[in-house]
């Protein structure tokens, strides 16, 4: 129940952004390709799945590299509503360096997480980026 309580929180948190993202790739969407694809016989399904979601490829692989960073990266959420419990379940990298850097005085182990998410967010863009080059290639 916590995690579904800290994953609802961060959608809720997160649509204003990434829903005017999708608006901005929904406006760039030339009305001629609709058109067309009603023309040729498609219904709204058919030009959903073939006229815009290939269009909106780019935006995807935006919003989902945001989302990653954003997620793992998310302390306030995550501390204000659970402070990682109950039984550590929704512990992220972030609140387990306060947790053992603060509140037990431990600073070499929340000094070495802190400096091990960074990398770990750095290959995790790197990665994703990688893998939606092709998508952001006009």
């Amino acid at each position: 129940m916590a995690r579904f309580a800290v994953v609802l929180v961060n959608v809720w948190s997160g649509l204003p952004f990434f829903g005017i993202n999708f608006l901005a790739g929904l406006v760039t969407i030339p009305q001629e390709l609709y058109e067309a694809a009603t023309v040729d016989g498609a219904g709204s399904l058919v030009r959903f799945r073939r006229v815009t979601l290939p269009l909106l490829r780019p935006v995807l692989a935006t919003v989902l590299l945001f989302s990653v960073v954003m997620t793992s990266s998310d302390f306030a959420t995550i501390f204000v509503l659970t402070k990682g419990g109950p039984q550590n379940t929704t512990q992220i990298l972030s609140t387990l360096a306060y947790k053992l850097g603060l509140a037990t005085g431990d600073l070499g182990n929340a000094a070495a997480i802190s400096l091990y998410l960074f990398p770990v967010l750095a290959v995790s863009t790197y990665v994703q980026v990688r893998l939606m080059r092709r998508v952001w290639q006009w």
